[in-house]
């Protein structure tokens, strides 16, 4: 299959000033979406521990700031808040309600770049070094693959003693 004429849809910047923004990025209710992510991956879960998945959601809000609030940038996201992203995004209710209370307007994922060939993946790449850039100077932290927690997903033996697939039999 050729994506070589598959674009990536604008990012429109928000009438919101930045500090109301993040206040309601800050105020999304995304439990739905760390319980999701904590149930075994026989449940469609990525078997995520509360602790790591906690982390990721907080990772998430500064990602979604920084992609909204970044004029001519292209944000691009670590695996595990793009694995995030994309558990958000699946609640289509919920994320598009998410969107409209942020941002006011829906904030579309583009998941193709940097596999339309050479120029497209160095482009990821550059885009990718300037978003760690970005987050650095902007929340002080590094923007690394593993969360600053680095907790690996608990195995499903301990995730059920924690209470992560209560109600869910066969989950966890």
């Amino acid at each position: 299959m050729k994506l070589n004429n598959v674009t990536e849809p604008p990012v429109q910047i928000t009438s919101l000033n930045y500090v109301e923004v993040r206040k309601r990025i800050d105020a999304l209710d995304l439990s739905a979406v760390i319980f999701k992510l904590t149930l075994s991956p026989d449940c469609d879960g990525c078997g995520w521990n509360g602790e790591y998945a906690a982390e990721i959601a907080r990772m998430y809000r500064n990602f979604l700031f920084l992609k909204v609030t970044t004029v001519g940038g292209r944000i691009i996201p670590l695996k595990a808040i793009d694995i995030f992203w994309h558990t958000h995004i699946l609640d289509t209710f919920a994320y598009a309600r998410d969107c409209a209370l942020c941002f006011g307007f829906f904030l579309h994922h583009f998941p193709y770049l940097g596999l339309r060939g050479r120029e497209d993946a160095l482009k990821l790449r550059e885009f990718s070094l300037q978003t760690a850039q970005l987050y650095q100077e902007q929340f002080g932290e590094i923007y690394m693959e593993e969360a600053p927690v680095a907790s690996m997903p608990k195995p499903a033996d301990e995730r059920q003693a924690d209470g992560y697939s209560d109600g869910f039999p066969g989950c966890g």
